[in-house]
């Protein structure tokens, strides 16, 4: 199952332990999962784990297992005693790494997944970078139409339709617009796209 079984027999048996049951609790209700979605993540991101260790390299997280390392490290005594017992090893946790989409960090690590687990990654959990991609892109596209309706709405007023308001509205329109072209360059010059 694992490349070092004795390192991911000691996170199983912290896992079974109250430390690592406790932890399960505190992501299902902290990132708000169901019952059976918890468990799940806390294996992921002790798989995740495991791999942080075992490279020399900076390890780039999926988003959700960041989220459930950050709330991991809120307990800086108990993460340092889990670290110097169960990983012996402390993985670096970057909090300016760039998305996964934009690091080649997260690609090596999802690539590693594989070769120490002998499974590829639960897309679900760790998903690629076109999906991360994807996402940015839906998410500007939802803004843009956001600001075009509420420029709808502005404009709808007789005041609004002086020449200041309609630089206002043309500045509303073009701002995200600029700032989504900015950020989607890599995907729009054809670096990594899908």
């Amino acid at each position: 199952m694992c490349a070092a079984p004795e390192m991911w027999q000691r996170l199983m048996e912290w896992r079974d332990r109250a430390d690592g049951k406790d932890f399960v609790r505190l992501l299902e209700k902290e990132l708000n999962l169901k019952p059976a979605n918890a468990p799940r993540l806390a294996d992921e991101y002790l798989r995740f784990l495991a791999l942080a260790v075992a490279t020399d390299e900076a390890a780039a997280p999926p988003k959700i297992i960041d989220q459930a390392w950050r709330l991991h490290r809120r307990d800086e005594w108990g993460y340092e005693v889990f670290c110097r017992r169960v990983l012996v090893g402390h993985p670096h946790h970057t909090f300016d790494r760039p998305p996964p989409d934009r690091d080649p960090a997260y690609e090596q690590i999802r690539a590693r997944y594989a070769e120490m687990f002998g499974v590829p990654p639960p897309p679900d959990l760790w998903p690629d970078a076109s999906a991360y991609r994807k996402q940015r892109r839906m998410d500007w596209f939802f803004a843009l139409f956001l600001v075009s309706f509420m420029a709808g709405i502005f404009g709808m007023t007789a005041e609004f339709y002086s020449v200041g308001g309609s630089l206002l509205l043309f500045a509303l329109l073009l701002l995200p617009v600029l700032f989504f072209l900015s950020r989607g360059a890599p995907v729009a010059r054809g670096e990594g796209g899908d």
